[in-house]
């Protein structure tokens, strides 16, 4: 269970120096997301007591204006899943960081393995996480593209919304979004004077404070400065038999300065530094399940669930500083935008393999990303030719990158080298001359993608309309650095293998068609037809054989959708029935066994099919104000439907008995995995919330409380037991009072209640 106490102390300023409410000044309370709200020219959302004075204070009810089409439009009227959550929307429902994110969204798994963000969206995403395999789910912040997930959940500081994109978003968001994308929208400088403090303070150690100032300098220039600082300790324990020192804490600090100048009313520019930094264990850590029986002998023991024994000193550190900008000018015929930004990733980390109390299997990595973007946007506006009837945005988008391990060292007990680093290495009859074999694996990727868009919507009537859309790219991918050295605990070392340079280039055309009719003018219905591109990649940890270029994954998805705002705007209920088709599914093994650390893999075929649904209703406006009820839902029937050559694990592969034998992988003819499930698919997963607003002399008091309920997915694609999330309900509550004349809410929470 994780409980505590939270204050937030904010105030927003209108032209005529008057005090707004402070939910329009916060940010996110605790893991989160950012819909989209409606915007004043500060970003701010607009008053509850503004927008709909008489019926509700709930920071739940509010008009949202997203960017899903990277054009401002209101959430009802995009004919595209999308789930979207204000600034106010995720402080009430205790959100601020992504991994949150599944609580309240359906079909959204959000998890983490050393320290890498693992994302799925309706059964479709990635478990491949090293740096040369891209994620499925595309993440953007301020419409700047984050390819790594290093690292990635970070939290969201200070926001105005967050959306989360369904399905293949290969048009307009282009390569590495054939499962959706997520999309942080931070606080842009404006004319209005803001500030707002947040602090909480929970078990576990747990401290979370931020904290956001906007200041107009001149009638033209303003400046924001947001910053966190959050502590906390790692959930997991170490056993009494663990020979080494407590875990550090879970660290994570930084700040973001952006800039805004305005000379003239149709030209905006907005400059913006971020700089990151997070320490901890970070997830290096792991649970020892059934071990292989050979290797009880060495410590090798079951251990009880949230423990582990750790023989190295894990950590996690991470440095990411960005520098962004954005440039808008509006013209008479349309609007153009240009983004442009420089990402620099370092990381480093020690990652303790065995999860026992004896030294035999360990990683230590020095990760490091170098990325440049930019992207010029035509955006369509008021005064564009044919306005009233046809919208449209044209654009073009360059990405270079390098990225990969600098080196990341694989440590190896002298004992457990025929079976980790295989007969080249055994072959050197290296016994005697140390304790541990230590194996430095560099690798790099470099890459190069440009690609042009183009999107436009006609309306044949007030009801009708078609969307017709398409994305052509070019990319290069260079394997540019592949090698690998061995070195003795008795500091001789030995030169290994350097491997030839190698170089795929790949294009693709990605179109989209969809309609969508409006029978009532609260009811929106859309059909969907879009394809999406995920890159070809190479692996960059290799020992003994050269790489293997992993070829392009690329989705074909259908969807019908509603979106409808009825019962005089007291119930928002969207739905979704959609299917996806797979080809190239890229798939990820670990196992120590086949000669290496990580191997790519394809699924030739997979599918997933499903529905979904999220409401949100007020349920007694005239009598029980601020009464406010949600709900989501998410099925999805997530299989592999050809995937007749898999790497995989038996109970009998190995001589010595016990678990940990391979078949596949380079070990034999590999297993039949067709028909099994996707991983990280749960089949149902939902919520159901219920939040009641009062409003009193001095402010205003809520009572909230909500259910998670997933029914549970497997971690592998062998869908045996060891490998399976049983299913899990999590219970959260929460309780706070706004007090206006001094602009401070405290809030006193419990997440996961139950334990």
């Amino acid at each position: 269970m994780k409980r505590g106490i939270q204050a937030l102390i904010g105030a927003t300023f209108g032209a005529a120096g008057s005090f707004a409410s402070v939910a329009s000044a916060q940010a996110p309370a605790e893991e989160g997301a950012t819909p989209a709200i409606a915007v004043t020219e500060t970003g701010s959302a607009t008053s509850d007591r503004e927008t709909t004075p008489a019926r509700s204070s709930s920071r739940l009810i509010e008009e949202i204006v997203v960017t899903a089409q990277k054009r401002e439009e209101n959430l009802q009227d995009v004919p595209i899943s999308v789930q979207a959550f204000s600034a106010a929307a995720l402080d009430a429902r205790g959100i601020s960081d992504p991994v949150a994110l599944q609580n309240i969204t359906p079909g959204l798994v959000y998890s983490q393995t050393a320290s890498y963000s693992i994302i799925y969206i309706r059964g479709i995403g990635t478990d491949a996480f090293i740096p040369s395999a891209d994620a499925s789910i595309a993440t953007y912040i301020d419409g700047v593209y984050f390819p790594f997930s290093h690292g990635l959940a970070q939290n969201f500081g200070a926001v105005e919304r967050v959306e989360v994109l369904k399905g293949p978003q290969g048009t307009l968001f282009g390569r590495n979004s054939t499962g959706g994308a997520i999309s942080v929208i931070t606080k842009k400088p404006g004319r209005d004077f803001e500030a707002s403090v947040q602090s909480s303070i929970g078990n576990y150690s747990d401290h979370q404070n931020r904290a956001y100032i906007n200041l107009p300098l001149t009638d033209s220039l303003a400046m924001s400065v947001s910053a966190l600082y959050n502590h906390s300790d790692f959930y997991y324990q170490l056993s009494d038999d663990s020979p080494h020192a407590p875990l550090p804490p879970e660290v994570s600090k930084g700040g973001r300065v952006r800039m805004k100048w305005e000379p003239v009313d149709n030209f905006d520019i907005t400059l913006s530094g971020l700089l990151l930094q997070q320490t901890g264990s970070g997830n290096m850590i792991t649970q020892q399940g059934k071990p292989y029986a050979r290797y009880i002998p060495f410590g090798e023991t079951t251990t009880p669930d949230y423990k582990s024994s750790v023989d190295a000193p894990v950590y996690f550190k991470s440095r990411n500083p960005v520098l962004y900008g954005e440039a808008n000018l509006r013209l008479d015929a349309f609007d153009s935008k240009l983004l442009v930004s420089r990402q620099r990733i370092r990381s480093n980390s020690l990652y303790d393999y065995d999860a026992s109390k004896a030294p035999l299997v360990s990683f230590e990595a020095l990760q490091l990303a170098n990325v440049d973007t930019a992207e010029l946007q035509l955006i369509s506006n008021d005064s564009s030719w044919l306005a009233e009837d046809l919208q449209w945005i044209a654009g073009l988008y360059y990405i270079d990158s390098l990225a990969g391990f600098n080196p990341v060292d694989l440590t190896v007990a002298r004992d457990f080298v025929p079976e980790v680093l295989g007969p080249l290495v055994s072959s050197l009859n290296l016994g005697g001359l140390g304790t541990a074999i230590n194996v430095p694996v560099t690798g790099l990727l470099d890459t190069e993608s440009v690609a042009a868009y183009f999107q436009a919507t006609y309306h044949f009537s007030e009801w009708l309309g078609m969307t017709l859309g398409g994305r052509y790219q070019t990319e290069t991918r260079k394997l540019a650095a592949s090698r690998f050295d061995v070195a003795l605990t008795n500091s001789l070392s030995i030169p290994g293998i350097r491997f030839a340079e190698q170089e795929e280039d790949t294009s693709n055309f990605s179109p989209k068609l969809s309609f969508d009719v409006r029978p009532l003018d609260d009811v929106l219905v859309y059909a969907s037809w879009q394809k999406g591109f995920k890159s070809g990649t190479f692996n960059i940890i290799n020992i003994y054989v050269p790489s293997q270029f992993i070829e392009p994954e690329e989705v074909t998805a259908t969807e019908v959708g509603l979106k409808s705002t009825l019962f005089d705007r007291r119930l928002q209920f969207n739905a979704a029935l959609f299917n996806t088709e797979v080809d190239n599914l890229q798939v990820q093994f670990i196992s120590l066994l086949t000669g290496g650390a990580a191997r790519f893999e394809t699924a030739k075929g997979a599918r997933s099919r499903g529905a979904e649904f999220d409401a949100l209703w007020e349920v007694a406006p005239d009598t029980l104000p601020g009464l406010v009820a949600t709900a989501t839902g998410s099925y999805v029937d997530a299989t592999y439907t050809n995937y007749k050559v898999a790497s995989g694990f038996t109970d009998q592969g190995l001589p010595f008995g016990g678990t940990g034998g391979v078949i596949g992988g380079g070990v034999g003819p590999g297993q039949d995995f067709t028909g099994n499930r996707i991983v990280r698919a749960p089949e149902f997963s939902g919520n159901l919330g219920l939040s009641q607003s009062f409003e009193l002399d001095s402010g205003s008091a809520e009572i909230a409380g909500d259910v998670y309920y997933n029914s549970g997915y497997f971690f592998s694609a062998q869908n045996v037991s060891s490998s399976e999330q049983d299913a899990f309900t999590v219970y959260n509550l929460r309780a706070s009072y706004l007090h206006e004349p001094w602009g401070l809410r405290v809030t006193v929470f419990g997440k996961n209640i139950t334990g």
